[in-house]
């Protein structure tokens, strides 16, 4: 998170407000039982293991002000494409900025 952070910080926009509002509803969010639900006896094995994996938010709300932005763009291109296709856009971004920078 941090490197792609890094990566991309001189071109993003100043985006505190968003990062606020972004963080308060990931919190709302994630208190839904619905969306992040709590695992039962019937879960059998997963049933620590259920519920909505963090790690992504985590690991960009504590590497820097400028992998927010980026998670959440890695997130709209996964709503977009299809699982390939999006490493491969992926890849075409990452690769055009760093020959860029």
């Amino acid at each position: 998170a941090r490197k792609l952070g890094a990566l991309f910080e001189q071109i993003l926009l100043e985006t505190l407000c968003l990062i606020n509002v972004y963080s308060r509803r990931v919190s709302e969010i994630s208190q839904m039982v619905f969306v992040n639900p709590k695992g039962r006896k019937d879960d059998g094995l997963f049933a620590d293991h259920m519920g909505a994996d963090r790690t992504a938010i985590w690991a960009a709300a504590i590497s820097g002000p400028s992998a927010i932005p980026v998670l959440m763009l890695a997130c709209m291109l996964a709503r977009i494409w299809k699982p390939g296709e999006v490493v491969s856009i992926w890849m075409e971004i990452i690769e055009y900025r760093q020959e860029y920078i």
